[in-house]
């Protein structure tokens, strides 16, 4: 397994597995082998939907905000 993410119904976003490149969301690089819920910008915010790539994840929220974060090797992250 790679990652995954998931959100609840209260729009709270978890993911877990292997965290290289920061994909998990947790502001460092740690494995987290079980559900554990995303802070940081997205402790304000609702989220609606959330895709895993292989190296990073995106969350669209309800507010209109989209957070991606993890790998960006080739512009998956859409930085510019």
């Amino acid at each position: 397994m790679e990652h995954s993410a998931a959100w609840t119904e209260q729009g709270r976003l978890y993911t877990w597995g292997a965290g290289e490149d920061g994909r998990l969301g947790h502001g460092d690089e740690e494995n987290r082998w079980s559900p554990s819920l995303v802070g940081g910008a997205l402790s304000n915010e609702t989220v609606i939907g959330v895709a895993a790539g292989s190296s990073h994840t995106v969350a669209v929220c309800a507010s209109g905000a989209l957070y991606a974060w993890g790998s960006n090797e080739k512009g998956q992250l859409c930085t510019g």
